[in-house]
């Protein structure tokens, strides 16, 4: 049995991912022609509906069954791709094991047709995307990473209890939140979560020592710029997503994004026009890129020593 983790990123070749263990690359199952979905969907309905997703993948990477950390796994791969569906569909992992019979392994990178949105890659040599991909293609830069050695540096700082894994895996969660959850679609989540991983990651604004409260007779921490000033330095639109996130955790709100933006297509609304739907995807866009990126120089950073002994 082998557990499918749904990528547009596969090893050229069958990767040694444990002592034990190897990642290979498998044609899916499911033949995407309208002549057999019918025919899939009756022999096996429960994995008919969490494939046919969104995005269509012609691949994917297997790894068995056996392997004990699968959870960490898609974890790492959505983080390192920088793609939200991995972690999505790993969230209903069990029905992503499938027979090793029902599979067409493919051996090495001749085999395997891509079309231009796949990556076939030397995960010796991966490499990791250092600025944000919603740049323009001159101005991604990347770093190259061995893909075991990542994953094995990933595991330590769980063990660890290092904020950093717990940062990347509530990323991974926050950016799938609305897939994940099919019937309470709150897209203020998300931006919410964005707001406490930023402040973790950017850190408290210097202080100017102990004021002590005459009237509660209590020193206070006292700092140099307030809260809002500090982040704002760093990310402009801090002030709004963390309004979003105080009126999400205390009050309750709740903004269904997708269902919001359909109503606008019916009524033939402009959307670029829109103002909430502009204010929405400006504050995800740029709260993603800011944190995919500061992430990635965390885990790098920690890469680096681990491998060369500089940071």
């Amino acid at each position: 049995m082998s557990y499918l983790i749904v990528t547009n990123h596969y090893p050229d070749r069958d990767y040694q991912i444990s002592s034990e263990h190897w990642v290979k690359v498998v044609a899916f199952p499911i033949n995407w022609n309208a002549s057999d979905i019918k025919q899939e969907i009756e022999k096996n309905a429960s994995k008919i509906q969490i494939l046919n997703g969104s995005q269509l993948w012609r691949y994917a990477m297997a790894v068995p069954e056996s392997f004990p950390k699968i959870k960490e796994l898609v974890i790492f791969h959505s983080f390192i791709t920088d793609i939200y569906q991995t972690y999505c569909y790993g969230e209903r992992g069990g029905e992503l094991v499938f027979d090793d019979t029902a599979l067409s392994f493919k051996q090495g990178k001749s085999e395997i047709k891509v079309t231009t949105t796949e990556k076939v890659f030397d995960f010796g040599k991966f490499p990791i995307l250092l600025t944000c991909n919603r740049l323009p293609e001159r101005d991604l830069k990347y770093e190259e990473i061995d893909y075991r050695k990542g994953f094995e540096l990933f595991l330590k700082i769980k063990e660890e209890k290092n904020k950093l894994y717990d940062m990347i895996g509530l990323y991974a969660f926050s950016r799938s939140f609305e897939q994940v959850h099919n019937l309470y679609r709150n897209s203020n989540i998300p931006l919410s979560f964005y707001v406490t991983i930023m402040e973790t990651l950017i850190g408290r604004p210097k202080s100017c020592g102990m004021v002590h409260c005459e009237k509660c007779q209590n020193d206070i921490p006292h700092s140099k710029v307030s809260l809002e000033q500090h982040f704002k330095a760093v990310f402009k639109r801090f002030g709004e997503i963390r309004t979003v996130r105080h009126k999400t955790f205390h009050e309750a709100a709740s903004f269904d994004y997708w269902s919001y933006f359909f109503e606008l297509l019916k009524k033939g609304v402009s959307i670029e026009e829109d103002s909430e739907t502009r204010l929405y995807q400006d504050n995800k866009e740029e709260a993603e890129c800011l944190i995919r990126i500061l992430l990635t120089h965390e885990f790098l950073s920690l890469y680096r020593k681990m491998n060369t002994g500089v940071v």
